[in-house]
């Protein structure tokens, strides 16, 4: 008996989808499986997956296949089999011919992780250089599946669409790319993953190097500004008028401690929450001579949550890397927006186009609101469940 729900046949079809051939040959029909590399050195591992391939179709139909063949760059295997048909054609309604187009991803495995890491081995990709993983196909409905499933998984990704070029491409049919990049490089790695030896080796050669984004985790949804901040080594700027306004005698110096201001409105029997809410039209600063200052809020709301996510802590200030946030799929201009109506704050900007805000008070907020996601992905292994 074929089990078609297992995790082995899902991986064979989700493969077979991607880079199967099946087509009429002489007086009967062929299957056909290659893969390749344009390095030399690399072919082993082509070798070595697609015998991986010949073991699983021995281990699910228990038929043996003709040797691999070697051509040019890369390695085949080509067999014929009525029974591999007949199942094919039964569950799946599978026919030889040209399928690039027309073949769909069968419904019980659109939501099957085993049969999208069978497709991406075959079609999928992982950059050699930068953390990057895409699949790009013409096929549209393969495509849609594979957004869907990606989005069940809470795997965020760019999509684009465009007509290749090149002499390598003969049709005008448009083509779809899918990529997962930055901040889910390491998610997709620890929940998906390739069996493929070349794309593993990638991957897991990635995964070894120090993280190109550290995941922010939100600690805290409630900050007391009065509690936060050592009040001693905070200013308010302006603050002397906040004396003159309730009548408090003070020096002439205009920048005026927190600690200071906090102590003499409570001698008055002002309550920690108007005390707040009379800061709101006042800036707070690090230091006496600092240039640089900010507003706060009163509390902390959803839109300091979304912007917590994507800030980097530097000694004395804060940045928010634009190419993290389109890794989000979200629009960084938007969130950056946000944060300067939000403090009152102009950044500057380095060449890698972090928007740079110099600000010990943003520090020390941030700080505690967020920590540091330091959590190491790795690969699952699902080589002995699909092998």
């Amino acid at each position: 008996m074929i089990n078609i729900n297992s995790p082995q046949f899902a991986y064979l079809i989700g493969y077979f989808v991607a880079d199967g051939c099946y087509y009429k040959s002489g007086g009967g029909n062929r299957f056909e499986f290659s893969d390749g590399s344009s390095i030399k050195k690399e072919l082993y591992y082509s070798k070595e997956f697609l015998e991986k391939i010949r073991k699983l179709i021995k281990n699910i139909f228990n038929i043996d296949t003709p040797r691999l063949r070697k051509r040019e760059n890369r390695y085949i295997l080509c067999f014929r089999n009525k029974f591999v048909e007949s199942i094919l054609k039964k569950n799946f309604n599978f026919k030889p011919g040209k399928k690039t187009l027309s073949i769909k991803v069968p419904n019980i495995y659109k939501n099957n992780k085993f049969f999208w890491i069978g497709l991406m081995d075959g079609d999928g990709m992982v950059a050699r250089d930068s953390r990057k993983i895409a699949l790009c196909m013409v096929n549209i409905d393969i495509i849609n599946d594979f957004k869907r499933f990606l989005t069940r998984n809470g795997i965020a990704y760019k999509y684009r669409e465009d007509y290749p070029t090149g002499i390598a491409y003969k049709t005008n049919n448009k083509r779809y790319t899918i990529t997962v990049c930055g901040a889910f490089f390491d998610k997709y790695a620890s929940e998906i993953g390739f069996l493929h030896p070349r794309k593993k080796l990638w991957m897991s050669n990635h995964l070894n190097k120090k993280s190109v984004f550290v995941h922010n985790i939100i600690i805290n949804h409630k900050i007391d500004y009065l509690k936060l901040f050592n009040k001693d080594n905070i200013f308010i700027e302006n603050g002397k008028d906040i004396f003159k306004k309730f009548g408090i005698n003070h020096c002439g110096i205009r920048n005026k401690k927190l600690g200071l201001i906090f102590n003499r409105l409570k001698d008055i029997g002002m309550t920690n929450r108007k005390i707040l809410n009379l800061l709101l039209k006042y800036r707070f600063k690090l230091s006496k001579g600092s240039k640089n200052s900010v507003k706060l809020p009163r509390t902390i709301n959803k839109n300091i949550l979304e912007i917590a996510k994507f800030i980097r802590l530097r000694s004395g200030s804060v940045r928010i890397s634009k190419m993290y946030i389109k890794s989000h799929n979200k629009n960084p201009d938007k969130i950056i927006d946000k944060f300067e109506k939000i403090f009152d704050i102009k950044p500057k900007y380095t060449k890698q186009n972090e928007a740079i805000y110099c600000s010990g008070i943003l520090n020390i907020l941030f700080s505690s609101l967020i920590k540091r996601d330091n959590k190491l992905y790795k690969m699952p292994d699902f080589s002995k469940v699909i092998f």
